[in-house]
């Protein structure tokens, strides 16, 4: 596996876009700052897609991703195997003039990530820079209006540009055309852009042109130069341009991934797909549809092994099968356990170097993804072409066999199971919603919860106005039936399938009001032919 942070980043990019060019898929797992942005944003039974779009986008807008994990599959069609190139990314916001990003940390997610050995220094000390397409826009607009001045720049920035216009003046009176010295003060803000920035721009504004800056792998570095090589330099390294780049950091790898349009895997990747859209192409839309337009014109292919996970215990012996899908069951299932063999000629899968076996770090995440896709492709188009003995599929065949599943995004928890990116959400297949209704005495939410818990995960919210009947949402269709026979006769409650017909205040509003008008206009009729 290959970290990457801004010390390497530069170095491995010609090799790291070569590789995502030769991929025929590529994974993706990303680690967040938070979760949760608040409590009225959590999942919920009864959300639907729309729904639970709007609550996690507000939460979105609040976070921001902290770890990006990339892992290529290129296929050997000779061997019938993939070799898998897998990169983990610290990424962090870096802050320039008015870009200062504001965020959400979510303590427990913190904790988490913290168990799990994420090094928080390295995140900040070493993290890459991103901005999506609003932000570049708006420093490209305005980014020739910048003095040090505007940049607000602190006492100790303007302490060190001082220190170093003396350093400098001290070598330059005896220092020859072309001579080269190092600022070796800068090494302790070599991560702050903004800093980086101004340093450049002063320097060369005070020295009339006859002092050129850059910086490369022993640190930033002054050259003597004529005013003829100043302007050659200019114009062949815009500063400009070169900040830019820092600032897009990235950015540009996600730019890359669109472009290409490769088939992307994730494992539950919704979130993933909201926060690396918000974060590097544009602050999301507040219309569901307008988002999934977006997101479908970016990645035009996606894959969710949630989703296909959930099906494929179809295809799977009863005694063998799944009774978990979160990644690393899945991946132990699939590597190790009854998954391994379930088709015959299943490609061998290996990464190409070392890597940190440690899930919950992104860029093993990402490719235990891709490991598991491979495998329950496999077993699909196994079932696909069963009168081929011994066939051995390329990945075009993989990705054919699972075409049912392009575009699915799983729902946690949710009223339907999962969005389509490409059309429209699917009918839901969750229970149907229950209803309780007391002849007396209002509900109580709680307790109805509590008593209710016991036949499985339950969630009730009031319904009525009067407070004497409440929706219930169950996450299975067991816990819908046991809840229906233990209170088919309930001394207290009563308990029965949701109809919106019969139980919604609104629907039951609007049929009393038909009623209604079809008597005045009968009464009317009749009147007038006794008339």
């Amino acid at each position: 596996m290959c970290e990457v942070t801004t010390k390497n980043f530069k170095l491995i990019l010609p090799q790291l876009k070569e590789v995502l060019k030769a991929a025929k898929f590529i994974s993706l797992d990303t680690e967040f700052s938070c979760l949760t942005a608040s409590r009225k944003f959590e999942n919920s039974l009864f959300d639907s897609g729309n729904e639970r779009y709007a609550k996690l986008r507000a939460t979105v807008e609040q976070m921001i991703p902290l770890q990006i994990g990339l892992s290529a599959f290129i296929f050997d069609p000779d061997n019938n195997s993939y070799k898998a190139h897998v990169y983990t990314f610290y990424i962090f916001p870096r802050s320039f003039t008015y870009i200062d990003v504001k965020f959400l940390c979510q303590s427990s997610s913190l904790q988490f990530l913290n168990a799990y050995n994420f090094n928080f220094n390295k995140l900040i000390n070493e993290g890459i820079s991103y901005l999506n397409r609003t932000q570049e826009e708006e420093i490209i607009k305005r980014n020739g209006d910048f003095t040090v001045t505007e940049s607000s720049m602190r006492s100790e920035t303007e302490n060190l540009l001082e220190e170093n216009i003396r350093i400098i003046n001290e070598w330059f009176a005896d220092a020859n055309v072309d001579d080269l010295l190092i600022l070796e003060s800068v090494e302790k803000v070599q991560f702050n852009l903004e800093i980086k920035y101004f340093l450049h721009k002063e320097l060369r504004y005070k020295f009339k042109k006859l002092l050129w800056t850059y910086e490369d792998e022993q640190g930033f570095k002054v050259q003597k130069v004529t005013t003829e090589q100043f302007e050659i330099l200019s114009k062949k390294f815009s500063l400009d341009q070169t900040l830019i780049a820092d600032l897009l950091g990235f950015s540009e790898i996600f730019r890359l991934l669109t472009t290409l349009q490769k088939p992307i895997i994730g494992h539950n990747l919704l979130l993933d797909l909201m926060v690396i859209t918000h974060s590097f192409e544009r602050p999301l839309p507040k219309s569901y549809a307008a988002f999934k337009k977006l997101v479908h014109s970016l990645f035009p292919n996606i894959y969710d092994t949630k989703c296909i996970s959930f099906d494929i215990n179809n295809l799977i012996p009863e005694n063998k099968r799944l009774h978990q899908n979160i990644l690393s069951t899945l991946y132990e299932y699939f590597k190790d356990g009854y998954g391994r063999h379930l088709a015959k000629n299943s490609p061998l899968i290996e990464h190409v170097s070392d890597t940190q076996q440690m899930f919950h770090y992104a860029g093993w995440d990402a490719y235990c993804t891709g490991y598991i896709f491979i495998r329950m492709a496999h077993i699909y188009a196994s079932e696909r072409y069963n009168k081929v003995k011994g066939k051995k599929f390329m990945s075009s065949e993989l990705l054919q066999a699972v075409e049912k599943h392009r575009n699915n995004v799983n729902i946690i928890r949710g009223d339907v199971s999962h969005i389509r990116l490409d059309g429209d959400d699917p009918v839901s297949r969750r229970p149907p919603w229950l209803i309780i209704e007391t002849k007396n005495k209002p509900i109580n939410v709680n307790q109805v919860t509590s008593l209710l818990g016991m036949y499985g995960y339950v969630e009730v919210k009031p319904h009525s106005f009067k407070g004497r009947s409440a929706i219930i949402a169950v996450d299975n269709f067991g816990s819908a039936r046991r809840i229906l026979r233990q209170f088919n006769s309930h001394s207290d409650f009563k308990i029965q399938q949701y109809n919106p017909l019969k139980h919604s205040p609104v629907a039951g509003a609007v049929l009393w009001s038909s009623f209604l008008i079809s008597g005045i206009v009968l009464a009317w009729y009749g009147y007038s032919k006794i008339k």
